[in-house]
């Protein structure tokens, strides 16, 4: 699992709905009518009907939109009302991405751990086991987890950060079995495969909910 990459690509996928807010109508309306020709339906917005009705002396005229063309109304209530939905939830629930990044990320993969110096190593054990405290209880201890990391930096295979493909925390995982010499090691990487996936099913779960409604 290469959260780090998700990531990117997620952060790409928000840039992607930002402009196509301000570039996309265009594109999605050549699109529609090529398939309303396809389908033999008359690519054309019906005209509004202009109602006529007595005003309160206190109400304020919206002339500018009573005059909207039936194009640019079906652009602002109902075009970019779905892109800002499908924003609103990539940028709200991908943020968690971002936050768990933040306290796992140094176990992303082999090139990133073995990257990391004393200083940051000890950094990032530190904010693992604060992110981890309940009150005085927490899970690890941060001396113990950087003492077997910097272990584990040491004896990793070079295949394991030599390569394109870095080895991932499973590869991690597999190779602190076979040694069973970190136990803290072992315990946290588990822990955290476990929550990558916990938290990838909620959010796709979510996802698929706000779609739901997106249509209704």
């Amino acid at each position: 699992m290469r959260l780090d990459v998700a990531i990117r690509q997620l952060e790409g996928l928000v840039s992607f709905f930002e402009n196509y807010r301000i570039n996309g109508f265009t594109s999605a309306m050549i699109d529609a009518k090529v398939i309303a020709l396809d389908m033999e339906i008359e690519p054309i917005f019906l005209k509004k009907r202009q109602t006529c009705r007595k005003r309160h002396f206190d109400e304020i005229s919206n002339n500018e939109r009573e005059q909207q063309s039936s194009e640019e109304s079906f652009r602002t209530d109902y075009f970019l009302v779905i892109v800002d939905i499908a924003l609103g939830e990539l940028k709200s629930r991908f943020e968690q991405l971002h936050i768990f990044e933040s306290i796992f990320g140094f176990l992303f993969d082999a090139a990133k751990l073995t990257s990391l110096d004393e200083n940051e190593l000890r950094s990032s054990c530190l904010n693992l086991e604060n992110a981890l405290k309940n009150d005085n209880d927490t899970d690890i201890d941060a001396r113990d987890l950087e003492s077997e990391l910097q272990m584990l930096q040491v004896m990793l295979p070079s295949e394991a950060i030599e390569t394109d493909k870095p080895w991932t925390s499973i590869k991690i995982l597999e190779f602190v079995k076979s040694v069973d010499m970190f136990p803290n090691v072992h315990m946290k990487v588990k822990h955290r495969d476990m929550q990558v996936n916990l938290l990838l099913i909620v959010m796709f779960s979510i996802g698929k909910s706000g779609a739901s409604w997106a249509y209704k």
